[in-house]
């Protein structure tokens, strides 16, 4: 996946397991347990407007280019 922000880019993309797996981690890190109810789908949270994911890159952007500074 290309960074928007012109970098060499970034992780995640269409794969959600490694984005799963850190979350699990966490979670087993933190209860010393893993949730034992089955996975029906893998994504979370409402769906976004192309308005919203555009600013939302935006926003990252900035902030990359303050930490560059």
């Amino acid at each position: 996946m290309r960074h928007p922000c012109g970098g060499d880019g970034y992780g995640g993309g269409p794969d959600r397991g490694q984005a799963l797996g850190c979350a699990l981690y966490a979670w087993y890190c933190l209860t010393g347990t893993l949730p034992r109810r089955s996975l029906a789908i893998d994504c979370f949270g409402r769906d976004h407007t192309d308005e919203e994911i555009q600013d939302i890159q935006q926003a990252l952007c900035r902030v990359v280019v303050r930490l560059r500074r």
